[in-house]
């Protein structure tokens, strides 16, 4: 009895400190335009930045400027979470950049042509160790086919934002009723 009583009060403990488990992948989903109103799934950075361990609830989702976000950014982020390429350096710095220009939160899509369905385990750099800690707002890794998709189609549209909500529960849900990205099998 003892024992399943510290395995429960160890579980709890993790879930509190972490939020989620290691490679455990979240969900968003973009409400807006319709051309993306599809679920996406992420995988949230391993050893920096903050937990996503509130809801983002119809929060614009912006492209970085410039897009690598590897010095300081043009624009100020605001109630936004910023969609930022990998690539030139490393994701602790592209985070620290977005959240000095007051970003929410940071998703970094693949660079790489040949593996844009892959995801990539963000961590530190071990040069970078003293920002790791600095960098509170969450961040996570999308599919580069994802990211891909919703800069293709701000720039068709011509808008500046998507409108997403982020994370999204799908535990306990029925994945007939997800609305999966046509390019994507979840």
């Amino acid at each position: 009895m003892y024992r399943n009583l510290t395995l429960c009060c160890l579980l709890w403990w993790v879930v509190l400190t972490r939020g989620y488990g290691v490679n455990e992948f979240l969900y968003f989903e973009v409400l807006h335009p319709s051309q993306l109103a599809f679920l996406y799934k992420i995988l949230p950075a391993k050893d920096f930045g903050g937990l996503f361990d509130s809801k983002y609830n119809h929060v614009g989702l912006v492209p970085a400027n410039p897009l690598e976000a590897c010095s300081s950014l043009y624009t100020s982020y605001h109630e936004q979470f910023v969609l930022v390429i990998r690539g030139d350096c490393s994701f602790v710095t592209k985070a620290y950049h977005i959240q000095q220009a007051g970003g929410l939160g940071v998703l970094v899509y693949n660079n790489d042509e040949e593996s844009e369905e892959a995801f990539v385990s963000m961590i530190s750099d071990s040069e970078l160790a003293h920002m790791s800690d600095v960098i509170t707002i969450p961040t996570a890794f999308v599919r580069g086919t994802d990211g891909n998709r919703i800069m293709d189609v701000l720039e068709q549209l011509q808008i500046d934002e998507v409108l997403i909500s982020i994370p999204v529960n799908i535990t306990g849900t029925d994945r007939t009723i997800w609305s999966n990205a046509p390019w994507n099998l979840l």
